[in-house]
């Protein structure tokens, strides 16, 4: 068989508009990556580590893990923790 199912994370989507969860994948080079369950009408895709903490200047829902500091991906935001 050579369909797999996404792997839900449990979090929110950091795009403004999107109501999309946040699910693992693969490559086609075999690395994990966090991208949007929305895929056609929401482009978000990482490879950091999302966690459960909210920007606390934005206000999105998720940050993720970059060089062990705490990093907003909204493209209108770039708060990190220091």
């Amino acid at each position: 068989c050579k369909h797999t199912e996404p792997y839900y994370l449990g979090y929110s989507c950091p795009n403004a508009d999107c109501t999309g969860r946040l699910v693992e994948k693969i490559s086609k080079m075999r690395k994990k990556f966090t991208s949007c369950s929305r895929y056609p009408d929401c482009s978000f895709a990482t490879n950091a580590e999302p966690t459960e903490c909210s920007c606390p200047v934005c206000g999105a829902p998720t940050l993720f893990l970059q060089r062990k500091n705490l990093v907003c991906l909204r493209k209108d935001c770039g708060w990190k923790s220091k």
